[in-house]
């Protein structure tokens, strides 16, 4: 019947699948024969209209685009770099039951382990049997490695000196604590404003000598005939007396403190 078929075509149309959620992290695969790769693994769901995840069948293409150097990038006039290709009759083999319900898991290799670091947009396109094109959102994934760019700044790195002008040297004695003392000359130049350059500059030159930078000798301070006065005779004077003792027939002890004599 009629009525039935439209039932059916609504039924199929709500319960297939209409979006995408891929979640995608850096991970290292070891090859027998390649060695260790670095590459993207993917989790992806399908949800259908009643946001249940389901299962597809169907070919899916992930596109990959490397934005390590134009990280900010617009990815609607550009071509990808990559393309992967799972085909319809190898999705069966990627499918796994999760808490969430049918997921799929993907592994995108991308290079050899130990080379640069990549910034890479993932984006999953699933073309069903029987139905509509479904387009997955893009996923900025960074993939870990060297930086070519801190390799080329350690290599150029030049020590830029200070304008002679703007700077002052400070001379300093360097004792090494053996059984002959031994003193090294340390010269530090310290960068100073110009207008304290210019003041140096008026300033008469002044010679320090240099001593033998032995330490003082330790300095005796003699004891003061005004001593403290003594609190002990003071504090026993202002101590409690009349100190009486009772017990009430309830066994309590209570203890009553007379007042303190006064000086």
């Amino acid at each position: 019947m009629p009525w039935n078929s439209e039932q059916a075509a609504k039924r199929k149309h709500e319960e297939s699948a209409s979006r995408i959620v891929a979640i995608w992290a850096h991970d290292v695969l070891s090859t027998p024969t390649g060695g260790a790769v670095q590459g993207f693994g993917g989790r992806m769901y399908f949800y259908n209209r009643k946001q249940e995840a389901v299962e597809v069948e169907g070919q899916l293409v992930v596109y990959a685009f490397d934005d390590t150097n134009n990280p900010t990038a617009d990815h609607s006039d550009r071509q990808p770099n990559r393309k992967y290709v799972f085909r319809a009759d190898q999705l069966s083999s990627h499918l796994t039951e999760s808490e969430l319900g049918p997921s799929y898991s993907f592994w995108i290799p991308w290079q050899k382990l130990g080379g640069h670091g990549k910034k890479v947009s993932l984006v999953p396109v699933f073309i069903p049997t029987d139905g509509n094109v479904i387009n997955g959102l893009f996923s900025k994934v960074t993939l870990p490695g060297n930086s070519p760019n801190n390799q080329k700044q350690n290599n150029g790195d030049r020590l830029v000196n200070a304008q002679q002008q703007r700077s002052m040297r400070v001379d300093t004695l360097e004792r090494h604590h053996t059984d002959d003392a031994i003193y090294r000359r340390n010269t530090q130049t310290i960068n100073v404003s110009p207008s304290l350059a210019r003041h140096m500059a008026a300033a008469p030159q002044q010679v320090v000598r240099t001593t033998n930078a032995t330490s003082p000798a330790p300095v005796t301070i003699p004891s003061s005939s005004n001593a403290l006065p003594n609190y002990d005779d003071y504090n026993a004077r202002r101590r409690p007396t009349g100190i009486k003792t009772t017990v009430n027939p309830s066994g309590l002890k209570t203890i009553k403190l007379g007042p303190p004599q006064r000086p």
